[in-house]
């Protein structure tokens, strides 16, 4: 007779499918190595519309499930009410809902539970600190810092309370590491970033990359251009409501790409291509020379016909897939030192790093001019070698027990060799 198998409870703050955008395809990848060796109880948001037709498709890869709406409306008001009723994060608020908390008490009551895994810090809000469960977490980035940069970036007041935000968030970030078992991020970066300040944290603080489905960004033959005849097409791609990808379009199409035009003429156009684009994104499709497509059904066209994928971010955490799914496509990159902090080094040089709009400008024009790399190879056979998804994922399954640890002085873990 069979043994049944260990349950987990995953916790999401958003559904982990489809896998289109960053976070969402580190959280796909997740569910689905956990699923192997887990019978899954899911609890996640929806916040966009359309993924209510992945439902069924989520709820194929678990035992049970909950999916928690979460509507831009609402979340705006309760996060104004925890504004003047409390100190904590905002992004507690955000990611609040009472039907969800009833879901999670309950599978924790009903349910013979092995381990919780948390996605993104704000949803270990709903685990007790008393719980006695296995519990592992994943910040993926050292969120708290990013709404130190947006503080730097924004204006009165907003300045004033993406600080609070930083703060507070701080906070709780730390609060979540100690009353838990592992904390993940997605580089040796990120890690040094949230232990600066807590070192006695190190040895349950590891590093979990990201990767690569090398079958699918894969460049093909009979791959059709998206673009017209004749164009000289530079691409961005992302998610267009996300602020860092907000701000690094605007930032290109308005102080790098007129030069390009100026100087290759009507050919040349720049393609921000990602679903969700705020008015002012949409805005960009103003200027002259620059499409913004929205929505795509396969991002793959895009990057295999540029000449160009585009990375300037100047507001940026942890690993750019972005960047790492145009490399696997063989299609080179320009990206701002930002960008690529998070790289193994061997695939950060592969990049062209460049970060004023001069310096941005003249790595295109290189790039544009040798009409792709000199060794296609080079830049798959890097991410083969560190951006394989089971291979770096697999430190979260043994993170439940007993298994590699890897080290964040030494990046390596126990038995990894490669």
């Amino acid at each position: 007779m069979s043994q049944p198998r260990p349950e987990l409870l995953f916790l999401a703050h958003r559904i982990p499918y489809p896998p289109n955008k960053g976070d969402k395809l580190r959280s796909y990848h997740a569910l689905g190595l956990l699923a192997k060796h887990y019978d899954i109880h899911l609890g996640c948001f929806i916040d966009d519309p359309d993924d209510w037709a992945h439902v069924e498709t989520v709820e194929a890869m678990t035992r049970s499930s909950f999916f928690a709406p979460l509507t831009p409306f609402s979340a705006k008001v309760r996060a104004a009410l925890g504004l003047v009723t409390s100190s904590n994060p905002l992004s507690l608020y955000h990611f609040w809902s009472r039907p969800l908390q009833r879901w999670v008490d309950k599978t924790l009551e009903a349910r013979p539970l092995g381990g919780i895994f948390v996605f993104s810090s704000p949803m270990a809000q709903y685990i007790s600190p008393g719980s006695g469960m296995p519990t592992v977490v994943d910040f993926i980035d050292v969120d708290s810092e990013k709404w130190q940069q947006y503080s730097v970036e924004a204006a009165w007041p907003m300045r004033a309370l993406y600080r609070r935000e930083a703060n507070t968030l701080r906070r709780f970030e730390l609060d979540v590491a100690r009353r838990t078992d592992r904390s993940f991020f997605v580089s040796e970066q990120e890690c040094h970033l949230f232990l600066k300040d807590v070192p006695e944290l190190a040895h349950k603080v590891s590093a979990v990359e990201n990767g690569v489905d090398r079958e699918y960004f894969c460049a093909q033959v009979g791959i059709l251009s998206p673009y017209p005849e004749g164009t000289i097409a530079v691409v961005f791609t992302g998610a267009m409501d996300y602020l860092p990808n907000i701000d690094a379009a605007c930032w290109f199409a308005d102080e790098v790409f007129p030069a390009l035009r100026a100087e290759l003429g009507p050919a040349a156009v720049f393609y921000v291509v990602g679903l969700n684009p705020t008015p002012a994104v949409e805005r960009l499709g103003e200027i002259p020379g620059v499409v913004v497509t929205g929505r795509v059904d396969d991002v793959r066209p895009y990057l295999q016909h540029a000449r160009a994928s585009v990375a300037p971010l100047k507001i940026a955490r942890g690993v750019q897939n972005k960047v790492l799914e145009a490399l696997s496509m063989e299609t080179p990159v320009v990206a701002t030192p930002s960008a690529v902090e998070g790289l193994h080094p061997e695939v950060g040089a592969l990049v062209d790093v460049a970060e004023s709009p001069e310096a941005f400008l003249a790595a295109l024009r290189k790039v544009i001019a040798q009409s792709g790399r000199s060794n296609k190879a080079a830049p798959r056979l890097a991410i083969e070698r560190y951006y394989d998804w089971n291979t770096n994922l697999g430190t979260i399954v043994n993170g439940f027990g007993r298994g590699a640890e890897r080290s964040v002085q030494t990046g390596m873990a126990v038995g990894e060799n490669r």
